[in-house]
């Protein structure tokens, strides 16, 4: 998650079933309960939160019959959405769509995991090599 200072919202990644690809919405509150849609093929989903157990994510079930409710699948609590939960979606945003400063923050940090990969296997290579020419000598 990265947050965009200009704005203080911060990005958060959703998944889009029918496009089969990770989205991302903007926050300015992490454990909001949000009702999503993709503009591109009308996928809806949500983002909920449990105030008891501090679990998140896509918890709302047959959500295109809009239940006024939901149950945490981790304490099974039960919570009440607002009567306007559904009105207005937020738009998820592939990320060619988000703004280009959060853009490229989320390709320097895609960047430094393949990097950290990289190394971090190089260096296990090594001490394999090293292990090895120890043990013949």
């Amino acid at each position: 998650m990265k947050t965009d200072n200009a704005s203080g919202k911060t990005t958060i990644p959703a998944y889009c079933e029918k496009c089969e690809q990770e989205m991302f919405y903007l926050s300015d509150d992490l454990e909001g309960s949000y009702f999503l849609a993709c503009p591109h093929c009308r996928f809806e989903t949500s983002c909920v939160w449990c105030s008891n157990c501090g679990m998140g994510g896509p918890f709302i079930r047959e959500i295109e019959k809009r239940p006024q409710s939901w149950q945490c699948p981790d304490c099974e609590s039960q919570h009440s959405l607002s009567f306007r939960f559904y009105d207005t979606p937020i738009i998820l945003l592939r990320e060619g769509d988000l703004p280009s400063k959060i853009r490229w923050g989320h390709r320097v940090s895609k960047l430094l995991v393949l990097l950290v990969t990289f190394l971090g296997l190089a260096a296990f290579i090594f001490l394999f090599f090293s292990i090895v020419v120890i043990l013949r000598n």
